[in-house]
């Protein structure tokens, strides 16, 4: 027979922090103590949910012991389907919390993250999705997947959704995954489309009219580790097929999207001629964002067109099993 807790040891969940990780255990054990900082002292509840997604070092071990120890709820999650977006999935399917907290292993949270946080939620009376100031959590590395502004601000427009805020520091309330869906689990790292699973989830948000908004008191900083060029230029490059990707998906939908495809066209024939080019200290060219633009638009043609001709052909193999048990009906004896 099961047992029902007493009303009075039911904990409410109001916030569940999610991390996900993979081969980062370095990274990811630094990540935890600010998150342990920052729970300190809090009136919330806060979980913290770890999906190790398919790590073959001691990730696993590593985040088991720090759950052990925890005077908070915390749990290790294993996703061996590789792609951010389906651990990021499988978390938010296990969270408790009315909020979800999206930070990357390579991150950690200021101390007064949940403070700053609890102040801007309060007042809502509807779901807000918010996103945070990122800074460099090492000045050795280069300034990039970095946002420094210092202005509260809401998006007025689809075209600027790309880099509103960042995936490493967002939060969103649960509900809203039940109104516009989860991650499309074709983006993000290990995905078909390599990057954008944030960028797409927060342009169906702002699609459904769900408002979207920048604040820069809610702060992490980014140990992303890349101090060579090279490293950002294959970054830069995975995140435009990402965003060629979503220019495809949204092509009809939020068709303001594609004036940065026209601007990076016209940029890029400049660039040829002998014009300006994106950032010569990175490497980084408008003829590769444009190429990578047109890869992510054409693998997700061909995803589409792939997805399409499994449900014709599924839609065939129906209608053909339909017919073939109406003959054997029809030929069968009458008694």
């Amino acid at each position: 027979m099961s047992s029902i807790a007493p009303a009075s040891t039911v904990r409410k969940i109001d916030v569940t922090v999610v991390v996900c990780t993979r081969n980062r255990v370095r990274q990811l054990e630094t990540c935890l103590h600010s998150i342990s900082c920052a729970i300190k002292h809090q009136d919330k509840e806060i979980e913290v949910v770890i999906v190790d997604n398919g790590s073959n070092d001691n990730t696993r071990q590593v985040a088991h012991s720090w759950v052990s120890t925890r005077s908070f709820p915390a749990q290790v999650v294993c996703e061996d389907r590789p792609g951010l977006a389906v651990a990021r999935n499988t978390a938010v399917r296990k969270a408790k919390g009315d909020l979800i907290v999206f930070t990357d292993d390579d991150c950690t949270l200021a101390p007064a993250y949940f403070q700053k946080m609890g102040l801007h939620f309060a007042a809502d009376s509807s779901p807000v999705i918010r996103g945070g100031r990122v800074e460099l959590g090492n000045l050795m590395d280069l300034d990039f997947t970095t946002k420094h502004s210092l202005e509260i601000s809401r998006l007025e427009d689809v075209a600027c959704v790309a880099g509103f805020i960042l995936g490493c520091n967002m939060i969103f309330p649960r509900k809203i995954f039940a109104s516009i869906g989860y991650f499309d689990e074709r983006f993000g790292a290990g995905g078909l489309f390599r990057s954008g699973e944030e960028t797409d989830l927060i342009c169906r948000a702002y699609l459904a009219g769900i408002p979207i908004e920048y604040v820069p008191d809610m702060v992490v900083q980014h140990h992303h580790g890349r101090q060579n060029p090279h490293e950002i230029r294959k970054l830069h490059f995975d995140y435009c097929i990402g965003k060629g990707a979503l220019y495809s998906k949204y092509c009809y939908s939020g068709p303001r999207l594609l004036r940065h495809l026209y601007w990076d066209s016209r940029k890029t024939i400049f660039e040829m001629l002998g014009g300006g080019t994106i950032n010569r200290e990175f490497g980084l060219t408008y003829r590769e964002t444009l190429a990578a633009n047109l890869l992510g638009m054409s693998l997700y043609a061909l995803n589409r067109a792939d997805e399409l001709t499994h449900s014709i052909l599924a839609a065939i193999n129906r209608t053909a099993r339909c017919l073939l048990l109406r003959t054997i009906e029809d030929s069968w004896p009458k008694r």
